[in-house]
């Protein structure tokens, strides 16, 4: 099972005054790479989904290991897979990697509600279909 990448390079608005990256912001870089997978997995763009089906996956759950620091032009590559796969949620695993060595990992797992009554809902058949494809219980962060 192969997982999905999303490459980019650090931008200077990410680094603090230590001149490497604030902590909250590879959260963010999770939540890009799990835009990424969206629109390469689903092949439709991230926001019409959710616009489209009344379907929101808020988080729940997050959790990051942070192993070296990244700096402003570095180019990171984030390797994205499905760790765990509920009735009603999904666990996505993420590994970043720059200048040649892993940098960080983590885990987010996002439950599925209808919008706009925020009620808990199954994974429609659809998306569970897809994300069987990337799922790879053994090897999650």
């Amino acid at each position: 099972m192969a997982h999905h990448q999303t490459r980019f390079r650090v931008p200077f608005a990410d680094v603090d005054h230590a001149g490497i990256v604030y902590y909250p912001r590879l959260f963010h870089y999770f939540h890009l790479a799990y835009e990424s997978w969206f629109h390469d997995a689903l092949q439709r763009p991230f926001s019409e989904l959710f616009s489209s089906e009344g379907i929101s996956t808020p988080v729940v759950r997050a959790e990051g290991n942070f192993l070296a620091p990244l700096r402003h032009g570095d180019e990171v590559t984030v390797e994205t897979w499905i760790g765990a796969l509920g009735q009603k949620s999904w666990t996505f695993s993420f590994l970043l990697n720059a200048r040649g060595g892993l940098c960080a990992k983590g885990s987010v797992v996002h439950a599925f509600v209808r919008v706009p009554e925020m009620k808990s809902i199954e994974i429609p058949s659809g998306w569970r279909e897809t994300a069987q494809k990337w799922l790879e219980e053994t090897s999650a962060p």
